[in-house]
């Protein structure tokens, strides 16, 4: 785990919407893990995945996150370089962009 649950770089949370048997989401998952960056995952079934696709998305993964001051960043598909911005965040201490850079949907 990478610093303070809740209070870490600005977000609150991160959630990784997948389904089973998908391989960008197990990439996406791997990545997460190895850089320590805690994550729930939620499985994309149901009115989850009407959340998913009210989002503006019709592939998964769909990456999450929740930030301070209530703004969201999403993006799909497997994006390594947007893990590794995230990562830099939190070793860093600087907001990851969730307003600008990666727009919801």
């Amino acid at each position: 785990m990478v610093g303070v649950p809740g209070k870490v770089c600005g977000f609150l949370k991160v959630r990784v919407f997948t389904t089973a048997d998908c391989v960008q989401c197990k990439f996406t998952k791997v990545k997460l893990d190895r850089l320590g960056i805690v994550f729930d995952e939620v499985p994309a079934v149901g009115e989850v995945a009407e959340y998913v696709r009210g989002l503006g998305f019709s592939v998964v993964p769909v990456v999450e996150v929740e930030c301070g001051d209530g703004a969201q960043a999403h993006w799909a598909g497997f994006r390594p370089t947007l893990i590794d911005q995230l990562d830099e965040c939190l070793k860093s201490g600087v907001d990851f962009p969730c307003s600008g850079l990666v727009p919801a949907g």
